[in-house]
């Protein structure tokens, strides 16, 4: 008996993931439905749930669905958890003297404004292929066919650090497919001399995380 009185205590207490967030600084639908509805202003049900769709987003699944090349040491799916015992490194041969148009593709389960990327990397000296120059192309929503991908950002680029480094989008993009094309690696950018840039440039490039916001 005390068991079955337990776990019912435990099944109510057991709510379901949200499939919908607030948006920032706004109130929970349960509120807005306290201060609209019938213990509130009295609006009927109906007009309630409408002006809470408007305060509401739905949860954002990011995956990494393709790369235009992988050593194989990890999946591409590692790029976005934190673990720096794993990472996406593009083939060899793919970026000579380090230098070379390699990327990531993600996809967002809804389209969506995405106004930050943030990027970590190795430093030197024990990140030689860590990516230094990068950029992000996206899909047109009206005509996602493979030839619509358009450049969306100017060029950036990280710094010789390990924390988690972050870049506003300006404009923010709106889109559920991006591709972060790697073009420079950290050796690359460090050897002034072309002859040596090629010697110790490397020939492929790659990160430890992705994000984006």
């Amino acid at each position: 008996m005390e068991q079955t009185s337990a776990e019912s205590i435990s099944g109510a207490l057991r709510r379901p993931a949200p499939t919908q967030l607030p948006v920032l600084d706004s109130i929970a639908r349960r509120s807005i439905a306290r201060l609209l509805g019938d213990s509130g202003w009295g609006l009927p049900d109906n007009v309630v749930a409408g002006i809470a769709s408007f305060l509401q987003i739905s949860s954002v699944v990011l995956k990494v669905t393709g790369c235009s090349s992988c050593r194989g040491d990890f999946p591409i799916s590692a790029v976005l958890n934190s673990c720096e015992d794993e990472w996406w490194i593009s083939q060899s041969n793919t970026c000579r003297g380090g230098i070379g148009s390699e990327y990531l593709e993600f996809t967002l389960s809804v389209l969506r404004r995405v106004s930050f990327i943030a990027l970590k990397i190795p430093p030197l000296p024990y990140g030689p292929l860590s990516v230094r120059e990068f950029h992000l192309l996206c899909t047109d929503e009206l005509a996602p066919e493979e030839h619509s991908w358009r450049r969306c950002s100017p060029q950036l680029v990280t710094l010789d650090r390990g924390d988690m480094q972050e870049f506003a989008l300006c404009p923010p993009i709106e889109c559920r497919k991006l591709r972060l094309m790697c073009t420079k690696n950290a050796a690359a950018t460090s050897a002034e001399d072309e002859e040596y840039r090629l010697l110790r440039g490397g020939n492929c490039i790659g990160l430890f995380q992705v994000g984006f916001a």
